[in-house]
């Protein structure tokens, strides 16, 4: 407080105010009322930062002389990013083909299937009718 005072005293420019005498006492008292609380948290800010000490400034150097290379990361991340983009997008495109391709495909060799399925029964029977007859005669 004595700092405060003796600050005060040498710039008084510093610190304006209003002689006591032309506010009214319940004017004042509602006035420190209403600051009580912020008097309170900053002194426990002051004294969080205080308790921090400063950083060690060659470990502020190093980390200004990475930035380049942290910036060169970035880059390379953004652009494998987009690759990764692109190569998910071809994908995507191979894979609608060779469904289109199979799928067709798969409905030929459905049709095929059903239709040697057919021959193969109708060349069942005319066997078995040619052996029958075989059979008889």
């Amino acid at each position: 407080m004595s700092d405060l005072i003796r600050l005060h005293e040498s710039h008084p420019t510093l610190f304006p105010t209003t002689p006591a005498s032309t506010l009214p006492a319940s004017t004042q008292t509602a006035v420190i009322l209403a600051s009580a609380p912020t008097y309170h948290s900053t002194a426990s800010q002051l004294s969080q930062i205080q308790s921090l000490g400063i950083p060690d400034p060659q470990v502020s150097t190093e980390l200004i002389s990475l930035l380049p290379r942290i910036e060169k990361a970035a880059k390379r991340a953004e652009e494998q990013a987009q690759k990764v983009a692109e190569l998910r997008e071809r994908s995507a495109r191979v894979l609608e083909r060779w469904v289109g391709v199979v799928v067709e495909g798969n409905e030929g060799v459905v049709g095929w299937d059903e239709r040697v399925r057919g021959v193969g029964n109708v060349v069942g029977r005319k066997e078995a009718e040619r052996k029958r007859r075989e059979e008889e005669d």
